[in-house]
């Protein structure tokens, strides 16, 4: 069972550009106008000093005892929750650390995110529909969403190797040609996008703050557009929830975290923290 996930991990590996922040040079942040609209750029160079963190469930009380040895530089709202309580299930498979919080896949959520080994990864479940093609050619045939018994190994891969795992809305695969069919699904609103990307040989994770005048599929349209041309070779673009949760704090420099949404830290069902340690 371990060895399928280390197969399905090294599928998605490919090892993202790094400007200096003075507490992180692993860290860069970009500001960016599109069409007359501002798109804020958060980007993370993995691998070297800066690792992610995700929790599932009563985020706030466990990221307060977790971060005292850490410097965190972004916090933000993660995946959907079933209600607006902090002990919420959260929508769809997810696994913390190996702990199961929901055996469930979400038959809507087509984005499985990894969290290993402090990066962040993606799969596009519908393009399992077809199997993993391998190195030398051959198919893995995992069916997560469709078959009972690749959800059984896929948890149980993920209990053995201490791995998190979640579901969300995939906006943007490198592997569909049919990305933003229809630009007009969504509601108008603040989007938070979480990117996988690579530049020069380097893996990228990457928060976008998108502005609020836009529907889901345009936003995210628009948010290829703006990470391409910062120069990145973008893999996937994850749906963030801003709407039951809107939280979203950001590092600008060593006097802390400054909020950049509305919604509190105490409000946390789940996040997503990027950080190094100090």
């Amino acid at each position: 069972m371990r060895t399928l996930a280390i197969t399905i991990l090294t599928l998605l590996l490919s090892v993202a550009p790094a400007s200096a922040q003075e507490f992180d040079e692993n860290f860069v942040h970009y500001s960016r106008a599109l069409l007359g609209r501002d798109y804020e750029v958060y980007a993370f160079n993995m691998g070297y000093t800066v690792n992610a963190e995700y929790f599932a469930m009563e985020a706030q009380d466990r990221y307060e005892n977790w971060y005292s040895d850490k410097t965190v530089m972004l916090a933000c709202s993660g995946a959907f929750s079933e209600t607006w309580e902090k002990d919420s299930k959260p929508v769809g498979m997810t696994v913390e650390d190996g702990v199961i919080k929901n055996r469930n896949m979400d038959p809507d959520m087509d984005a499985l995110v990894l969290v290993v080994e402090g990066m962040v990864y993606a799969m596009d479940l519908d393009e399992l529909q077809g199997g993993l093609t391998l190195e030398d050619g051959s198919i893995l045939e995992i069916h997560p969403r469709q078959n009972y018994e690749d959800r059984q190994i896929l948890l149980q891969a993920a209990e053995e190797g201490n791995y998190t795992i979640f579901q969300s809305q995939l906006v943007y695969s490198k592997d569909r040609n049919d990305n933003f069919y229809d630009l007009r699904y969504g509601k108008k609103q603040e989007r938070r996008f979480l990117a996988t990307a690579s530049y020069e040989d380097n893996y990228y994770n990457i928060i976008i703050d998108a502005p609020a005048e836009l529907e889901l599929n345009l936003s995210a349209k628009f948010t290829l557009r703006v990470l391409e041309e910062i120069g990145y070779d973008v893999q996937y673009i994850i749906n963030l929830d801003t709407g039951g949760k809107n939280i979203f704090l950001v590092r600008e420099s060593w006097d802390g975290l400054t909020y950049k949404a509305d919604d509190r830290l105490e409000d946390a069902t789940n996040l997503i923290v990027f950080y190094s340690y100090d």
